[in-house]
């Protein structure tokens, strides 16, 4: 998690885990910023990130859920603790001081999350570290606080069945996993009822949650500005591989020879890499909108009126989800976006503008700075 992103690696996080590092100038063998580059910073970063995962998962997942289970009570402690808001309010400036201590307690959990995502492998996958849905929703048998519910959907979305799967093979998963999660969330409804959705399907609302920016949005630009800029470089490069005398090399050697020629044969590598990806996402994100044609029929209930679900859909998502973090502000223009290419039956554009407008805004209020430009990433794309 990077605090500060130009507009052009904002729209990269859209994309794969390549085009990610690539944009953010971090070298994916070597998997930090800055990396040296090369096979064998690539090997040694790769047995570090093993080593870590591995002291991390020595006693199974009980570190790792003790990391998030401490990091949300953390968090938690910020927002709710009386004694601690009145310490920090009472205080001149204490209120910017508590907006930033919950910014970086909030960044350590996206944090923690997003290594272990990019740790992940068939052998070791991420839904190993996930304890059982009943006890992500309620940690230690305490029932979560209502603003920790994203929180918690942020932790298990990776760890979900792909959700652009052919109907037959999501028969099982309909049955275990997202049934399961359907029942853990209840409890969060009032009423403890899809009734409190106000019109809207659960089957809505767990979609909405279940998806990843990924599944909806594919940077093709990006992809191509990304492919591009490697080419260029490599056809500089080419003189130096070549032997010839450049602004960069005047005295090419076998050293800058060999050096060029190592470069260009890596640039190769990433933008084969990149088309790859690409390819992957498209297709992922061509399922994943089948999928949706063929539910977005009964997400809205006909009976209650479009205004009241509207409210629903802006309370029980948009305004959850928007502020969690850039991918998910992201997530949430690009989700109402679909929501108006897929027009399903009962969603007004113009009602929800209205909605949107009078209850995002609140949000602005009381809202901390990383907040805030998360929030101003959602209002630039929805526009």
């Amino acid at each position: 998690v990077i605090a500060e992103l130009n507009d052009e690696q904002v729209q990269c996080l859209s994309g794969g885990p390549v085009l990610c590092a690539l944009s953010q100038t971090i070298n994916p063998e070597a998997g930090g910023i800055g990396g040296t580059g090369g096979s064998t910073g690539g090997r040694y970063s790769e047995r570090a990130r093993a080593a870590l995962r591995a002291a991390m998962t020595q006693e199974g997942p009980t570190l790792v859920q003790s990391f998030w289970h401490s990091l949300m009570a953390q968090r938690d402690l910020l927002v709710s603790h009386t004694a601690i808001i009145n310490g920090f309010t009472e205080n001149k400036g204490g209120l910017k001081l508590l907006g930033y201590l919950l910014d970086t307690s909030h960044t350590q959990l996206l944090q923690l999350t997003q290594y272990l995502v990019l740790v992940a492998s068939a052998a070791h996958p991420y839904s190993e570290l996930l304890p059982d849905v009943d006890q992500l929703f309620r940690p230690k048998g305490h029932r979560l606080m209502a603003d920790q519910l994203p929180l918690a959907f942020h932790l298990c979305r990776p760890g979900l069945p792909p959700y652009g799967v052919l109907p037959s093979d999501d028969e099982k998963d309909r049955q275990t996993t997202v049934a399961k999660l359907g029942e853990a969330v209840k409890p969060f409804l009032p009423g403890q009822s899809e009734e409190a959705l106000d019109g809207l399907s659960l089957n809505f609302y767990l979609t909405f949650w279940r998806l990843s920016l990924y599944d909806i949005y594919v940077p093709c630009d990006s992809y191509k500005k990304q492919i591009a800029s490697m080419e260029r470089e490599m056809v500089e490069m080419q003189g130096a591989a070549d032997g010839r005398a450049t602004a960069a090399t005047p005295n090419p050697t076998k050293q800058t020879i060999k050096r060029a020629k190592k470069e260009i044969h890596r640039l190769r590598e990433h933008i084969d890499k990149l088309r790859v990806e690409e390819t992957l996402q498209l297709e992922n994100h061509h399922r994943v909108l089948e999928r949706l044609r063929r539910e977005c029929g009964g997400w809205w209930k006909q009976e209650v009126g479009n205004e009241q679900a509207t409210v629903a859909l802006v309370k029980w998502m948009l305004a959850q989800r928007v502020m969690l973090s850039v991918q998910d502000a992201l997530f949430c223009a690009h989700f109402v976006k679909l929501l108006v290419t897929l027009h399903p039956p009962g969603f007004q554009l113009l009602d929800f503008y209205n909605v949107a407008t009078t209850l995002l805004m609140v949000l602005v209020q009381c809202c901390t700075e990383s907040e805030a430009r998360w929030f101003g990433v959602f209002l630039r794309d929805i526009m």
